[in-house]
């Protein structure tokens, strides 16, 4: 069974993060720009369709950790993602909401997935694509393989446009400290958004990140 625990980053880091989100810096959204060709190319190789996904959105969702850009399956540091990306973007109608999912489905490894999908971050009826602005159905917790079973996670980000406004999501509502596979563990993206009528994405990313002793 595997636990995931808000682990504590080095300190520097965390100094640089408090001031970042205490101060609340504008920083203009660094973009990694794909076709929509390569987009589902790249889904396919990564093999994000078909474990996650199986259409690909023709958009990519733009995702800063500090000070790190995701870009479709870089590998990013364990002590940079130990708190919600300050920065998202995606195109985006302002007259609709969203629905914002993070999700790993490569738990406990990419080989035998058996607890697969593991919900990091679900935040919905999100106005345009202001996330901050959201409904948090599941706060976010830091993605962190196992150190037991090892290997490298991919990490999902997917935008979903809903055809209504504030939306009744029927699930229960998952705090940081309810981490335990009971709650986390066997999530699927494709069955909520089936559930919920959310259609096909509108913007993905994803990243890799592998255990790491970041005590």
């Amino acid at each position: 069974m595997r636990r995931m625990f808000h682990l504590p980053v080095a300190a520097s880091v965390a100094v640089l993060l408090g001031i970042f989100y205490s101060l609340k810096v504008t920083v203009g959204i660094r973009r990694y720009n794909l076709t929509a060709v390569e987009i589902d190319e790249l889904l396919r190789k990564h093999e994000i369709i078909p474990d996650v996904i199986q259409t690909a959105p023709k958009n990519v969702l733009q995702v800063t950790y500090f000070p790190t850009l995701v870009k479709f399956g870089n590998e990013i540091n364990a002590t940079e993602t130990d708190m919600e990306p300050p920065l998202m973007e995606w195109p985006a109608d302002s007259e609709y909401q969203y629905t914002l999912i993070m999700t790993d489905p490569d738990v406990p490894n990419r080989t035998t997935p058996y607890e697969k999908e593991w919900q990091n971050w679900i935040v919905v009826n999100i106005p345009g694509c202001k996330f901050t602005d959201g409904e948090v159905l599941t706060e976010y917790i830091p993605p962190l393989p196992d150190q037991i079973y090892g290997g490298v996670h991919r990490v999902v980000f997917l935008a979903y446009k809903q055809p209504l406004l504030d939306i009744i999501f029927r699930e229960p509502e998952l705090g940081e400290e309810q981490t335990s596979y009971e709650h986390r563990g066997k999530f699927s993206t494709e069955k909520f958004a089936k559930k919920y009528k959310l259609g096909d994405p509108v913007a993905v990313n994803f990243f890799y990140l592998r255990w790491s002793n970041i005590d």
